[in-house]
């Protein structure tokens, strides 16, 4: 069996991020490259049920990002939410999977966790998408804030 030690060097390449992976096999160290989600597999960062469901289907990740699409469309959040996020452990810091969580917390009534990610959008990656998803939560907020400010029922 082989022991897996990430040299901690990414070389990005144009679609899949490599890392160069150190580990020992019957002949002593190695260091071979493997792509960022099999090496995140390996060392236990992506759940291993998620991606073996997704090789079962033979579901590209922009299939299962469809996929995902279709689910919130359909009402099913929770649902697209796991699928995103799976995704977004095999594949970080991608804006399209960024905006698509805010929109689905934000639909979940998770408010706080899509300004989050609204935040991250705007500032780390210069996205106006973020700046939407923020607009959208303030006036919600302000209509619930407004909402509140009637009069009391009456008994």
């Amino acid at each position: 069996m082989a022991a897996i030690v990430p040299e901690g060097r990414l070389n990005a390449g144009k679609n899949l991020v490599y890392s160069d992976v150190r580990f020992i096999d019957g002949c002593g160290w190695s260091v071979k490259q493997f792509p960022l989600p099999v090496v995140r597999l390996a060392m236990g960062i992506i759940d291993p049920s998620s991606v073996d469901a997704a090789r079962k289907q033979n579901k590209s990740p922009k299939e299962r990002f469809q996929e995902a699409k279709s689910l919130f469309k359909e009402g099913r959040k929770t649902e697209a939410l796991q699928i995103l996020r799976d995704l977004d452990r095999e594949f970080p810091n991608q804006p399209n999977l960024l905006f698509a969580m805010a929109v689905v917390r934000k639909a979940m009534g998770h408010g706080q966790d899509a300004r989050q990610l609204a935040i991250r959008l705007r500032d780390e990656f210069k996205d106006s998408r973020g700046d939407k998803v923020l607009s959208e939560l303030e006036r919600s907020a302000k209509a619930r804030a407004d909402a509140l400010q009637g009069e009391p029922p009456s008994q």
